[in-house]
């Protein structure tokens, strides 16, 4: 997706017992596709058959015969979409049977004459101890290999001036295209929800449909009004609930991460008013911040909890921090930061490992 896409402001919807909310944002792209990108709270969403009709004139407002997302994992939206005639689409898998073996990160390198793709001129290609390699075989032939980072819930295959998180090997461009499509389906089985590639990969990435995922930068960070607060151990539970919403995940699993980050000194929560949503900043060394979270519950979305979070963390970092940090692949997040005065450093390509394509042909 290009930064220049076409966009439908947000479009927040309440189902009819009023207990349940779904937000949706539209981004135009290439060839007739929209990518939705959805918040979602509530696993008994009903929508209105007047709320169909604003998906559908939005989706025709960017003359979108094809919706990419991710699925939610209560098929709500594939619902939704199917009552205006799309159909999903199969998965990308690969072209022929391909066996994946996993190897240790040091393991041995492959025989014969092969190919790398995606490692900077500057950076050193020897694997590292903290990478997993996934290698393919076919009819007892090799045919490539995969390194990558192993974040827990995201994986990066990508190396730059910073650093090297993964690459590839293989003889053919066919083969790299085929070593993602495997490793999208191996990948998405272990529950991982993001596969990360860096743009040095950008030609070759069509089978898995990726989208933006921008690095931004801010520097100098300036106090600010606001109307938030920082959060102590006595709001654990109502940031395990937020958390728990956020991520998808149990509330005791979430509560478990929450109640780790509260002991470390280098987290620090921030919470809206009335606990509508929160931000995560960590404080790096080299006087550098991260703004590792922002979330609103969908219920509360669009009242201006997101911008007074924004505002909260800048004022929080700026007496420490001369630099801050964050990674969003939401457009919407995208205009309020660049509001603020952050900057694209520079952007990888994201695939979502849950993702559902639905196609519909036109009128």
């Amino acid at each position: 997706m290009s930064q220049e896409a076409r966009f439908i402001p947000v479009i927040s919807l309440s189902d009819r017992t009023g207990r349940s909310h779904l937000s949706i944002e539209m981004s135009g792209d290439r060839g007739g596709a929209a990518r939705l990108f959805t918040a979602l709270s509530g696993s008994s969403f009903m929508p209105a058959k007047s709320d169909l009709g604003r998906i559908e004139a939005a989706l025709s407002g960017l003359d979108a015969s094809q919706a990419e997302f991710e699925d939610v994992g209560k098929a709500l939206l594939r619902r939704a979409l199917g009552k205006m005639n799309f159909k999903a689409e199969q998965k990308p898998r690969p072209q022929r049977y391909s066996r994946i073996s996993w190897l240790r990160p040091n393991g041995p390198d492959l025989p014969g004459e092969f190919e790398i793709f995606g490692v900077h001129p500057d950076v050193d290609a020897r694997a590292k101890s903290g990478m997993r390699r996934m290698r393919l075989r076919h009819a007892g032939k090799e045919i490539g290999e995969m390194l990558f980072t192993d974040y827990g819930r995201f994986a990066r295959c990508k190396s730059n001036e910073s650093g090297m998180e993964g690459f590839c090997r293989c003889r053919s461009h066919e083969e790299l295209s085929e070593i993602f499509t495997v490793a999208y389906r191996a990948l998405g089985s272990e529950g991982k929800r993001y596969l990360i590639f860096g743009s040095e990969f950008a030609d070759y990435l069509d089978c898995v449909h990726p989208f933006p995922l921008w690095h931004m930068a801010l520097e100098s960070p300036t106090d600010l009004d606001h109307r938030c607060r920082a959060a102590s151990k006595a709001d654990a539970d109502l940031l395990a609930r937020l958390t728990s919403e956020y991520e998808d995940s149990p509330q005791q699993t979430a509560l478990r991460g929450v109640s780790r980050r509260l002991l470390d000194p280098s987290f620090k929560y921030v919470l809206s008013g009335n606990g509508e949503g929160f931000a995560l900043l960590k404080f790096k060394e080299g006087a550098e911040g991260l703004l590792h979270d922002l979330f609103v519950t969908p219920s509360q979305q669009g009242r201006g909890f997101g911008e007074q979070l924004v505002r909260a963390s800048l004022s929080m970092m700026s007496s420490t921090c001369i630099r801050i940090h964050l990674n969003t692949i939401y457009p919407r997040a995208l205009r309020l930061y660049t509001k603020y005065g952050f900057r694209i450093d520079y952007t990888d390509h994201c695939v979502a490992l849950d993702q559902v394509i639905m196609s519909r042909g036109k009128d």
